[in-house]
């Protein structure tokens, strides 16, 4: 038996065929780890910023509609009803916003405050601290757009490339 055993292994060794070492398999043991713990961050960082993005629009959209009413309780009503569309349709993964809009007699504000729980298992116990939140204030002036456009063309400017100026 033990010469069969050398004759296989003389062939295999002329032929250039051996066998796999156990340290790849204990270095690729070592190494998935990493690999699949970097694949996860990169997961958890574009989950974070779309929702960035995401409450970004979110407050435009609320500072856009808010400052086109002319009651200051209509501007509020209109800017949390465009908060809420946005948030509640397309963020993803366990966030919590809390949303501020006010508006004043000149301009409206909006204030959005963010946080993505991480969950409590292996990734909360990695990061220091289990939730990464961010916080969003915008401003922009409130106005009638009628009355803007007429005032705007009573100044002499007009619509500018429509051939009226």
């Amino acid at each position: 038996m033990d010469r069969i055993i050398r004759k296989i292994q003389k062939r295999n060794r002329r032929k250039g065929r051996f066998a796999l070492k156990a340290s790849a398999t204990i270095e690729a043991s070592l190494l998935m780890p990493l690999i699949l713990g970097t694949i996860m961050l990169v997961i958890y960082l574009g989950f974070f910023l779309y929702g960035e993005i995401l409450l970004e629009k979110a407050a435009e959209s609320a500072l856009l509609r808010a400052g086109n009413e002319r009651e200051k309780e209509e501007s509020v009503a209109v800017g949390e009803l465009a908060v809420k569309e946005i948030t509640e349709k397309k963020l993803a993964g366990p966030w919590e916003v809390e949303s501020d809009v006010k508006a004043y007699e000149g301009k409206a504000t909006v204030s959005l405050d963010g946080v993505m729980g991480f969950g409590r298992g292996l990734s909360g116990k990695l990061v220091s601290s289990d939730r990464l939140g961010f916080s969003i204030q915008r401003a922009a002036p409130r106005f009638d757009s009628g009355s803007y456009i007429r005032t705007v063309k009573k100044q002499g400017n007009g619509y500018v490339g429509s051939g009226t100026d």
